[in-house]
């Protein structure tokens, strides 16, 4: 008899403060807990205990395997290769499904890219490249034709690898389990979706008020292009978002401009290598704002209005690779810049009042070290909002805080499983470790590990 499944996530490899790393850690991130090959042997104990000797059809990494924020890739992978070996020469594992989190999700839009864009120039065959592309899969996820995905994990190409993304779904004994890694759980990753759509909507309102601004042909088709899009989007906002059909695809869409923004540029580029550099940022960035006079005004200003510009060409699919001015244009002269203006002058006046988060306070715009009973509201949002059928079983991560509990609609109860994360943080100096198990007749179950010192 086969396990039918093995779930962990938030390993984090390559990040300074992951337990699971051969090398790479910055010495304040682990000391006192289990690193290493000591860390990898309480993860393969703990695994092989729930296997209980039987083959495990499934190992699901539920995202943020790798840290592409606070470590590189290639990092990350050399990681991800051994540990897979270590994985491998412990327990049978038919295959591994990888579901992308927030830290990682940037290593399946590659692949998205070089599929769509990319292998269509090498192929010689310019008319097919595209710039827009599809940016999530079905809940059954893709095996084969990934090459961005294992081609990179060469030691392991006899292994199959399906990969999906945001969610992906199997079934066992007739009952339905859903993981997801849970960062789409957040706000955080829909409220761009809703700005943008709104700013669509009041597009439209400013052109049906003032004919004289009515856009060039071209300009309406972008425009019209952009604003069916998205349309589906002007349904789903926390007031009126309740039980609408929005999909996953769209909000994917338009909020991974920004999502690119922190998680993997600044990343890549060492800015966020430890854990606490984004507060850090963050202090920074309120410092230099609170220190700011009258006379950066139209600095501020015009950097605020270039960033709109820039998202406003990429919503409207523009891809001939010179930024529109949008000068006289209601895009720019409606909304853009009295916004802009709006929030740098109110930052400046109230400069003096600004409050500095303390050098180790946590980052309020993410939800580690929210646990798993503070997460129901938005699950349940969650499901409503994108009609998703309640599943029998959803098992999620991203908060760091392992954790279990039940959610009912009616008289359908749905199991729930936080699995925690292998890495040290400001919220949790020792990993909340888990691997979540699921047993031949959907049966839920799991081991906590131990790494402290």
């Amino acid at each position: 008899m086969s396990v039918p499944a093995l779930i962990l996530s938030d390993l984090h490899l390559g990040a300074p403060h992951s337990a699971l790393n051969l090398k790479h850690w910055h010495p304040s991130e682990i000391d006192g807990i289990k690193h290493g090959e000591a860390a990898r042997e309480v993860l393969v104990q703990t695994m092989k205990g729930l296997a209980g000797g039987d083959e495990v059809e499934r190992l699901i990494l539920l995202g943020d395997v790798i840290d592409l924020s606070h470590g590189t890739m290639a990092d990350g992978l050399r990681e991800l290769i051994t540990l897979l070996r270590r994985i491998r020469d412990a327990i049978p594992i038919q295959q591994v499904v990888l579901v992308p989190g927030n830290h990682d999700r940037h290593w399946w839009d590659m692949q998205c890219q070089f599929e769509s864009l990319i292998k269509p120039l090498l192929d010689d065959n310019e008319a097919a490249s595209k710039t827009y592309y599809p940016r999530t899969t079905d809940t059954a996820g893709r095996r084969g034709n990934i090459p961005v995905i294992t081609n990179p994990l060469h030691e392991h190409q006899d292994l199959p690898i399906t990969l999906a993304y945001p969610d992906y779904e199997f079934a066992v004994s007739g009952k339905r389990v859903r993981c997801q890694h849970g960062h789409l759980l957040e706000d955080l990753y829909l409220i761009m979706a809703d700005l943008l759509a709104s700013v669509l909507e009041d597009l439209s309102e400013i052109r049906r008020r003032d004919p004289d601004q009515a856009p060039t042909p071209k300009q309406r088709k972008r425009f019209e292009a952009a604003r069916d899009a998205f349309r589906e989007s002007l349904l789903f906002t926390l007031e009126s978002g309740v039980g609408a059909q929005a999909h996953l695809e769209l909000v994917e869409r338009l909020s991974a401009p920004f999502v690119n923004l922190d998680w993997l540029f600044l990343g890549q580029t060492g800015l966020l290598r430890r854990e606490g550099d984004r507060e850090a940022i963050g202090r920074a960035l309120n410092a230099a704002l609170s220190a700011a006079v009258k006379a950066d005004r139209d600095k501020l200003v015009g950097l605020g209005e270039f960033v709109g510009l820039s998202a406003m060409d990429i919503i409207a699919k523009r891809d001939d690779g010179k930024l529109h001015s949008y000068s006289n244009n209601p895009i720019k002269t409606s909304l853009i810049t009295p916004t802009v203006e709006k929030f740098v002058d109110s930052a400046i006046e109230e400069n003096e009042e600004l409050p500095l988060p303390p050098v180790d306070a946590p980052s309020s715009s993410l939800s580690r070290g929210k646990t798993l009973e503070k997460m129901k509201p938005a699950i349940r949002r969650y499901l409503e909002r994108f009609a998703i059928p309640w599943p029998d079983v959803l098992v999620v991560g991203h908060t760091h805080v392992k954790g279990a509990g039940s959610l009912k609609k009616g008289s359908h109860t749905m199991r729930l499983v936080n699995t925690g994360s292998w890495t040290s943080s400001l919220h949790r100096k020792v990993p909340d470790s888990r691997v979540c198990r699921i047993g031949p007749q959907a049966g839920v179950g799991w081991a906590d590990a131990d790494l402290k010192e």
